[in-house]
């Protein structure tokens, strides 16, 4: 009996060190996230100012901002909107004059890709990145996705039965549809990734036969979701999915469906290599990244790429997987421009 009490006497000791040891084991994170916000606020502080690069809509990246700078009213934004082709263009040619400018930049995922190999990115893993799945975050801590454009299959509902809809993008081979399909005329991305999930010589094959099916050349996505709406084909591929959606639950007589494999067109968020404002541009990343800033991505009707945040409707990403355009396509950027529009345009 006494062996026993003594034996109890030792143990309750070494049963609290371990319970204290794993309250500060599980504490220490938090505090050390703690203090890295606290040293970034403090560095942002003293820049005052935070400059983003950005090809989103006006509306949208003025109201992202006008959220930030509710959060951290210390710091000053400046906004930089351009089409996703002339923010690439003004970036590098800022950058080869050493005008560092920029802070942070969204961009299409080739584009931001280009510019990571020409270096002129910058290393940061947001603590909020943990939360993306593969495929929407650089392996090696340069980006992160925001947003993507998930292509589908638009089609209008006054001239197309459902019963009578594509199911497969072999489908789309059917004579019925020569001439009725709708194409964005720079479909680069979403031509890379088929031929990567097809395999190459597969899927050129099948980009050859869909040529013979004389699609309607548009430029735009959102051009031709429109075009659906009105009538001039009965659908169209390469429109993107939250954009149709927007027009149906307005009334309009449009709908969308997917076809394997959804190709969803990346928006990574990255900072500049020489951002000019490095703390508050983290801090600008964290908050994009981050639950509340992918709830105000949603509420652009755009696709959240944080799993956690659906999009609004749900439908835009219920049923079906999304494959992310891996931006491995500025590698050899020029050589499927020329397949592409070998194939579509005999250029």
């Amino acid at each position: 009996m006494y062996s026993k009490k003594i034996s109890l006497v030792f143990t309750i000791p070494i049963f609290q060190t371990l319970f204290m040891l794993a309250v500060l084991l599980v504490a220490q994170p938090a505090i050390a996230l703690e203090d890295r916000v606290q040293e970034l606020v403090e560095g942002a502080k003293k820049e005052g100012k935070m400059s983003f690069y950005t090809s989103m809509g006006q509306q949208d990246c003025s109201a992202l901002l006008q959220k930030f700078e509710a959060k951290y009213p210390f710091i000053k934004t400046e906004l930089s909107r351009l089409n996703a082709e002339r923010l690439l263009i003004k970036f590098l040619a800022e950058a080869k004059a050493k005008r560092n400018t920029a802070d942070v930049i969204i961009n299409g995922g080739f584009r931001t890709q280009i510019t990571k190999k020409a270096g002129l990115l910058m290393k940061y893993v947001s603590p909020e990145s943990k939360a993306y799945p593969e495929g929407f975050k650089d392996p090696e801590g340069y980006w992160t996705d925001t947003f993507n454009n998930a292509n589908v299959l638009a089609y209008n509902t006054r001239l197309v039965a459902a019963k009578d809809l594509p199911q497969n993008y072999e489908d789309l081979l059917q004579p019925r549809w020569k001439g009725k399909i709708g194409m964005e005329t720079k479909a680069y991305e979403w031509f890379f990734q088929m031929l990567r999930i097809m395999g190459e010589e597969k899927g050129i094959e099948y980009m050859k036969k869909l040529a013979q099916q004389k699609p309607m050349l548009r430029i735009g996505g959102t051009l031709l979701a429109q075009l659906v709406v009105a009538g001039e084909f009965p659908l169209a591929i390469t429109t993107y999915s939250n954009g149709v959606e927007v027009s149906r639950s307005l009334g309009a007589p449009v709908d969308w469906i997917p076809l394997y494999p959804v190709i969803g067109i990346l928006h990574p968020v990255a900072i500049a290599a020489h951002a000019p404002h490095p703390h508050a541009a983290k801090l600008f990343v964290d908050f994009v990244l981050s639950k509340e800033g992918m709830g105000i991505i949603r509420s652009f009707k755009r696709i959240p790429s944080r799993p956690d945040v659906e999009p609004d409707p749900p439908r835009l990403t219920h049923g079906f997987r999304i494959f992310p355009s891996e931006p491995l396509m500025a590698d050899d950027y020029e050589k499927y421009v020329k397949m592409f529009r070998t194939i579509f345009l005999q250029q």
